[in-house]
């Protein structure tokens, strides 16, 4: 009798060893996966800013390895985090109709054409120049950024970033914290920004522009390749329109 009883005792403390192996593996498992629950989390709301996911996994990566990843995949210490995109979007619907559709088909087809077949649609873009010794292009020009928005003081991309600012401030719309930081610059390089942060400064820019009218796009009675032309490029005579209809024509393709 004694010898069962303490066959049952080893029996009994085995199964319970093991069941609080088990327990232990599964609460270090979940606390991994909750790690990786932050970079998952980061991760969707980079591609929700536009980012494409091969960047967006590299961001929100290299995010975790410096430690600034909080709970939900937010960053510490950011005030007003949001791009501003989707508030933009109704405010620019509710003001000039159409469709977020009709517009984001627009800033799609002139950053397809201005980021060129070597950067094309990279958040990223800058202006390739070709070297006068070399002949090869380079990345030196003032353009940068989905629609090549120049960097420099009182150039393109301060000046979309001041009428965005107007734009927001005069709607009453919440400003978001890389609007108002852009707005104390001189300078911009829109590059340096999220896609949808360059959106955002597209659509404020021209909702501010003297001449441009958006709602013109989402009526049908102007192209996108004469808004390019007249209000983004504004290069007068020296527009090279054979070029865009070439890059538009591919776009469209592409969307097929």
């Amino acid at each position: 009798m004694a010898v069962q009883y303490a066959l049952i005792f080893r029996t009994y403390r085995f199964c319970l060893l093991s069941f609080l192996f088990v327990i232990f593996a599964f609460m270090r498992a979940l606390k991994k996966y909750n790690k990786g629950g932050k970079v998952s989390k980061k991760i969707r709301l980079l591609i929700k800013e536009g980012y494409p996911q091969k960047q967006a996994v590299a961001i929100a990566l290299s995010m975790r390895d410096e430690n600034k990843l909080e709970k939900g995949g937010k960053v510490k210490a950011v005030k007003n985090n949001d791009s501003g995109y989707s508030s933009v979007m109704k405010h620019l619907i509710s003001k000039k109709g159409g469709t977020a559709s009709d517009y984001e088909n627009l800033m799609n087809a002139i950053a397809y054409h201005e980021t060129g077949s070597q950067q094309r649609m990279s958040s990223d873009a800058v202006q390739l120049v070709a070297n006068p010794k070399t002949g090869k292009l380079e990345k030196s020009g003032v353009g940068r950024g989905l629609f090549m928005f120049e960097a420099g003081e009182k150039a393109g991309g301060v000046t979309a970033i001041n009428r965005t600012y107007k734009e927001f401030k005069d709607a009453g719309i919440d400003i978001p914290s890389w609007l108002d930081e852009a707005y104390k610059k001189k300078s911009i390089d829109m590059s340096t920004l999220t896609p949808n942060q360059q959106r955002v400064a597209f659509l404020g820019n021209y909702l501010q522009h003297p001449k441009a009218d958006l709602g013109k796009i989402s009526k049908g009675t102007q192209s996108i390749r004469d808004f390019w032309g007249k209000y983004h490029h504004a290069g007068g005579a020296s527009t090279d329109y054979k070029a865009f209809d070439e890059s538009f024509k591919a776009y469209s393709k592409s969307n097929k």
